[in-house]
């Protein structure tokens, strides 16, 4: 009897489990449920693209470690300019090609530096047949340099010669090289101006009264003015091609300074004498001259810059 209670109480337990099993069962069966929590792959599938994306980051720091080595070669190129001895070099080439250049900038002037030497001696004036020499000769008398090389060129001037009372005002006259001179007729007769004087003949024909006409020495030396229509009439025109000028003192001494070292020609002039030249070596401290008056006293004109 017990046991067909017990029977029936386990089968009135087993009716209300079936009959209760729809409602208990999500509960109690923890078996069938754990499946479903094991069914949570969810996280497992959640995981799962974590790897992915972890493999991505491990991925990416492969190619990033060259990047380092990419600055090693950056460091080692600016490294390598500093230390190449290439900059050192041209340096060295420059500081002593400045050096060069200043070398021979500094020996180009030598020759201006040593146009320093001078010239310098006395000048006789004698007396020629029926002549006399008064101390104010000294004063129209002239000694000028002109170096065998160099470019010592006068700068050119405008002299104006005027011609009345049949003559040649001034008579005699030292100009730059390179100078107008403009024939004025203040006559009321006609004139004329030429001259034969080799290398430097010309003619302007005849002058009206009151008529003006130009010409240009250009060559260096004295030349001889003549008029072909009253034939006394004279004028001496010195010509005179470098700036190395200076005036006779009244003893008779001169000096000329700051001429280039070297040959060249020395010149003596007076308007009452002939033109003087002697071959000469500057630096000189004796060159001696002598000139000769041969002609009388009269009016002249020097127009060319003198040495004081």
């Amino acid at each position: 009897m017990f046991s067909f209670r017990n029977t029936t109480l386990v089968g009135c337990l087993l009716l209300a489990g079936c009959a209760g099993m729809p409602v208990t069962r999500p509960a109690t069966s923890a078996g069938t449920q754990a499946p479903a929590p094991a069914v949570a792959p969810a996280p497992a599938t959640v995981s799962a693209p974590v790897v992915p994306m972890a493999a991505p980051v491990v991925t990416a720091p492969p190619p990033k470690p060259v990047a380092p080595s990419s600055p090693t070669p950056a460091t080692r190129r600016t490294a390598s300019p500093v230390v190449a001895p290439a900059r050192p070099a041209i340096a060295v080439a420059t500081v002593r090609h400045s050096r060069h250049v200043r070398h021979s900038a500094t020996h180009s002037p030598e020759p201006e530096t040593a146009v320093t030497v001078g010239i310098e001696g006395h000048v006789a004036l004698k007396a020629g047949h029926g002549q006399r020499v008064s101390p104010g000769d000294f004063a129209d008398t002239l000694v000028y340099f002109v170096p065998k090389s160099g470019n010592v060129a006068p700068k050119p001037g405008a002299f104006t010669v005027f011609t009345h009372d049949r003559a040649f005002d001034p008579v005699a006259m030292a100009i730059p090289e390179g100078s107008t001179i403009t024939f004025d007729n203040m006559d009321d007769v006609r004139h004329n101006e030429f001259s034969v004087t080799p290398g430097s003949a010309f003619n302007l024909g005849y002058q009206a009264p009151g008529q003006k006409t130009a010409h240009v020495f250009a060559r260096s030396g004295l030349v001889l003015v003549g008029c072909l229509v009253h034939r006394a009439m004279e004028l001496d025109m010195l010509v005179v091609p470098t700036t190395f000028v200076t005036r006779v003192a009244a003893d008779g001494h001169y000096s000329l300074h700051g001429l280039p070292p070297g040959p060249g020609t020395l010149y003596a002039w007076n308007p009452r004498a002939r033109l003087q030249a002697e071959a000469i070596d500057a630096p000189r401290r004796d060159a001696d001259l002598s000139i000769t008056i041969v002609k009388p006293a009269t009016a002249s004109q020097i127009d060319v810059s003198t040495q004081p």
